[in-house]
């Protein structure tokens, strides 16, 4: 669980994924939100939003690009969005042309060795039938519905209603990015300016950083 003053974790957890992996990254955010190493997709999600809803507030702005257009879309995501909770993290049991298959959620380390290989859930399924495929994923998503945070937007440029996938842990890496390096502009104003070191500056509040860069433009 990520701890201490807001301007540090996020430079901590800037400094660790800086130059990870996205299966790094998401892996170093569901610690930080307070899930294990090996957490289940879902879960990793579920626990890289408690970070940005915890340091950044419940709304996030956005932009995403118009696949018809390519027109910036920008919107807000309501405070009270959050990637759904799982109805089940045990093994599921499909049933396809009278065989009974297990299935077992996606994990983080599923994802640690190239791109993901759905034979990892079910060795010995039917991956290469369409059909199959189509059934694993409807089970795999009916128990955890933050496989896929679909996001239904209109494009005001050309009045297209779509749904874009929303990459949870991307979109939160992001946002930390973003932090990170309007953080360190911060402190080294603030650190020539004043003579403070980065950890007396990270250790104060945004607005408390503010204040103190406000007066110096004064």
């Amino acid at each position: 669980m990520a701890t201490g003053p807001i301007g540090s974790v996020i430079l901590g957890l800037y400094e660790q994924g800086m130059t990870a992996s996205p299966a790094q990254r998401a892996a170093l955010l569901a610690q930080a939100g307070g899930e294990k190493a090996n957490a289940t997709l879902g879960d990793a999600d579920r626990a890289a939003w408690r970070i940005l809803t915890r340091y950044f507030g419940p709304a996030q702005d956005a932009v995403l690009t118009c696949p018809s257009c390519g027109a910036e879309v920008e919107f807000t995501l309501p405070a009270n969005f959050s990637p759904p909770e799982a109805e089940t993290e045990a093994d599921l049991t499909i049933q396809y042309k009278g065989a009974a298959i297990t299935l077992r959620l996606p994990r983080l380390s599923d994802l640690q060795n190239g791109p993901f290989d759905p034979r990892k859930l079910a060795p010995d399924a039917h991956w290469t039938d369409p059909d199959f495929r189509k059934a694993a994923e409807a089970a795999l998503m009916a128990a955890d519905p933050a496989l896929k945070c679909d996001l239904a937007l209109s494009c005001a440029a050309c009045d297209t209603d779509q749904t874009q996938v929303l990459d949870v842990t991307g979109f939160v890496w992001a946002r930390i990015e973003q932090a990170a390096r309007a953080l360190v502009r911060d402190v080294a104003k603030l650190a020539r300016f004043y003579g403070w070191s980065e950890a007396e500056i990270t250790a104060m509040t945004p607005v408390r950083r503010a204040i103190y860069l406000r007066e110096m433009d004064e």
